[in-house]
C-alpha cells in the first residue's frame, strides 16, 4: 500500500468558540489532515485527522506520526492485525491513528464492496436526528447561529462563558420549543457552581442533558458528588477517551460522548459504545471540527448511539467531501445505503492527498 496525506484548512461559515477557545471572537479556520491509502490497483481509502491541541496534537504532529509509520507492514489480508499495528505504534496522536484506521477500513470496504459498519460487524446506521451546535458568542451571534439552524429539531448550546444566561435567553427568543442539549466544555469553576447552573437549566423543561460540566482533571469524587445531586442527566466528554474511561465513569455520569479523534479510531470507538451500553450508560457520538469525511467515519457507528452530535460539516463554508444527507436535521448516507467503505467520495476538483511519507 501507498500512504499519502496533506494538511488543509477547513473554513467555518461563522466564527466559532467554546469555553476553551483562546482567540477573541472565536476561530474562523481549523486544520485537519486528510490521509489516503491506495493499493496496487489504484483503489483509494480516505481518512481524516482533526488534531486536538489540548492533548498535544497538531497538524505537524499528525504528519510526523504518518511519516514514521511502517505502512509496508499493513495488510488488507488481515485487517485485525493492521488495526492492532496502528493502535500499537508509538504513543498518543489519537487523531492520526483515527485517520489511518479510517483510510484502511475505507479501502478494505471498497475492495470487498462492503460498507465499513458491515466490516465491523455492528448495526446498520439508520437515519437519525443530529443536534446543531450553537457556539459561545454575543447575543447577536447566538441568534445568528440559531437562525441558521432553523431546519434542526435539536440544538446544542455551548456554555461555560460569562454570559450563559443571556445565551440561553437569546436561543429561546427564536427557538422556544426545541430540544436543547447543553455543553459546558468544563467551563464551570467547581461542583457548587455547576450544580447551581444545572438547577437553573432544569427550570427549562426542554433541556435534555448537560455535557461535561466540570473539568476532567478534577477528582472522580467531584463528578460523583454532582452526579448524585444533578436534576439533569450528565454526559461525559473530556472525561471519556477510551474503553477504560467508560468503565470508570459509571456512577459519575449518566452517559458518554464518544469521539473517534479521542478513541484513536472506529474499532476502539465500537468498544467504548458497547461497553457503555453494557453498563447502562447513554451513548452519544460527537466530533471536532471535521468535514464530511470525518463525520462519515463516526456515522458508521450510529447504530450503537442514542444521540448524534455530528454536525461540524454543516458549520463549514466549504466541504471537500460529499455523500451525507441532512434533511430536517436527520443525518443519513445519500443514495445507496450499502455504498462500500465510508461511502463519501471527494468532491469533483478536490485535490487528493499528495504529500508522500
Amino acid at each position: 500500500m501507498e500512504l499519502n496525506f496533506q494538511t488543509i484548512d477547513l473554513e467555518l461559515a461563522l466564527p466559532w468558540a467554546t469555553s476553551r477557545t483562546a482567540q477573541p471572537g472565536g476561530i474562523r479556520t481549523s486544520k485537519v489532515v486528510h490521509v489516503c491509502l491506495s493499493d496496487e490497483n489504484g483503489v483509494e481509502g480516505f481518512g481524516e485527522a482533526a488534531p486536538i491541541r489540548r492533548y498535544d496534537e497538531t497538524a505537524e504532529s499528525v504528519a510526523h506520526f504518518l511519516r514514521s509509520f511502517p505502512v509496508q507492514d499493513l495488510s488488507l489480508n488481515s485487517i485485525a492485525d493492521s488495526v492492532a499495528l496502528i493502535a500499537g505504534t508509538g504513543s498518543g496522536q489519537m487523531a492520526a491513528r483515527c485517520a489511518l484506521e479510517s483510510a484502511l477500513l475505507d479501502l478494505a470496504g471498497k475492495r470487498s464492496r462492503r460498507p465499513v459498519w458491515e466490516l465491523l460487524q455492528i448495526e446498520r446506521p439508520e437515519p437519525k436526528p443530529v443536534s446543531y451546535t450553537i457556539g459561545i458568542g454575543s447575543v447577536d451571534h447566538v441568534r445568528e447561529q440559531v437562525r441558521r439552524a432553523a431546519n434542526f429539531r435539536i440544538l446544542k448550546l455551548k456554555l461555560g462563558g460569562p454570559d450563559d444566561r443571556a445565551a440561553l435567553q437569546a436561543l429561546r427568543s427564536l427557538a422556544s420549543d426545541k430540544i436543547v442539549r447543553v455543553d459546558a466544555n468544563e467551563g464551570w469553576s467547581g461542583r457548587e457552581q455547576a450544580l447551581r447552573m444545572i438547577e437553573w437549566l432544569a427550570e427549562d423543561p426542554r433541556i435534555e442533558f448537560v455535557e461535561q460540566p466540570l473539568s476532567a482533571k478534577l477528582p472522580d469524587d467531584d463528578h460523583r458528588w454532582l452526579f448524585e445531586r444533578s436534576p439533569l442527566p450528565l454526559m461525559a466528554d473530556e472525561s471519556c477517551h477510551r474503553t477504560a474511561d467508560v468503565s470508570r465513569l459509571a456512577g459519575s455520569f449518566h452517559g458518554v460522548n464518544v469521539k473517534l479523534m479521542k478513541t484513536g479510531g472506529l474499532t476502539e470507538g465500537v468498544q467504548c459504545l458497547q461497553t457503555a451500553r453494557r453498563l447502562g450508560l447513554k451513548t452519544m457520538l460527537g466530533c471536532m471540527i471535521e468535514s464530511t469525511l470525518g463525520i462519515a467515519a463516526a456515522f458508521q457507528l450510529a447504530g450503537l448511539a442514542d444521540y448524534l452530535d455530528l454536525d461540524s460539516h454543516v458549520l463549514l463554508a466549504r466541504d471537500p467531501f460529499a455523500g451525507l444527507e441532512l434533511n430536517g436535521g436527520i443525518l443519513s448516507l445519500s443514495g445507496e445505503e450499502l455504498r462500500p467503505g465510508l461511502g463519501v467520495p471527494p468532491k469533483r476538483g478536490q485535490v487528493k492527498p499528495s504529500s508522500r511519507r
